[in-house]
């Protein structure tokens, strides 16, 4: 039991190391998934999204709201702009 929690662990690390792996994207052909330029983030920051949920549980990927994208990222109805799918924010809806 302990692997698979140390295992998480240290992806979710690797994945909230941001920088570098902020400008390789998601999809090797199209936007990164954080690319917000022209993109009005007002939303997407009152509700707190983070390209790398905390809670893997509650990714972007397993919420109702989201829709997955052809280049690795999606959108989500709440905001506009790109959405990684191992993402989060405040207004997770469990996919039923």
């Amino acid at each position: 039991m302990s692997k698979p929690v140390h295992s998480r662990r240290v992806m979710l690390q690797i994945l909230g190391a941001g920088g570098a792996l902020a400008a390789v994207g998601c999809g090797s052909s199209g936007p990164s998934c954080n690319d917000t330029t022209g993109v009005d983030t007002t939303m997407r920051t009152t509700l707190h999204y983070v390209p790398a949920s905390p809670d893997p549980a509650r990714r972007c990927s397993a919420c109702s709201l989201y829709t997955g994208g052809q280049n690795g990222c999606g959108t989500c109805q709440l905001f506009p702009g790109p959405v990684d799918p191992n993402g989060g924010c405040d207004s997770f809806v469990a996919r039923a």
